[in-house]
């Protein structure tokens, strides 16, 4: 029983390290258009705050909606880097740094890996999880959605 709940403990920290990120930045937003202060113009910057119920939830939609488009984007970027998509990028960017490199080692091997063999060093390694990222940021853009709806609804 102990190794099994280790296993799914494992799992979930994944997610609520994200959640708990994605909550901080949504908070760093609705600080930043000023969610929390209660007077309508600060005079010294002429910027205005959150007044009315309907400002405070469009900021809301607005905060989760960009923290949540932007982990599950970044969630996607990590899903195609796993399957190959930047391989011939990166492949290309270590041959070509490798021929402005003067040490002797390399100069002594001579041999440069192929692509081949590059491609198949890469598959033989783990590819990284991102499941996790699209699923918590899609769950931000779900929250965003709903508020959406009410801030219509209003």
């Amino acid at each position: 029983m102990n190794k099994l709940s280790s296993i799914y403990g494992r799992r979930w920290v994944k997610y609520v390290v994200a959640l708990a990120f994605g909550l901080a930045a949504v908070a760093l937003i609705l600080w930043a258009r000023g969610f929390w202060e209660p007077e309508a113009m600060d005079l010294t910057t002429q910027t205005s705050h959150a007044t009315t119920n309907l400002d405070r939830v469009r900021i809301l939609s607005d905060a989760f909606f960009i923290v949540g488009t932007l982990m599950a984007a970044f969630g996607a970027m990590l899903f195609v880097s796993s399957h190959g998509a930047f391989d011939g990028l990166i492949y290309s960017i270590k041959s070509l740094t490798w021929f402005f490199r003067f040490r002797e080692d390399t100069l002594k091997k001579g041999k440069r890996q192929s692509y081949y063999e590059y491609k198949e060093e890469k598959a033989a390694r783990p590819r990284s999880p991102f499941l996790f990222l699209v699923i918590v940021g899609l769950f931000f853009v779900l929250i965003a959605g709903i508020l959406v709806i009410k801030f219509f609804s209003m």
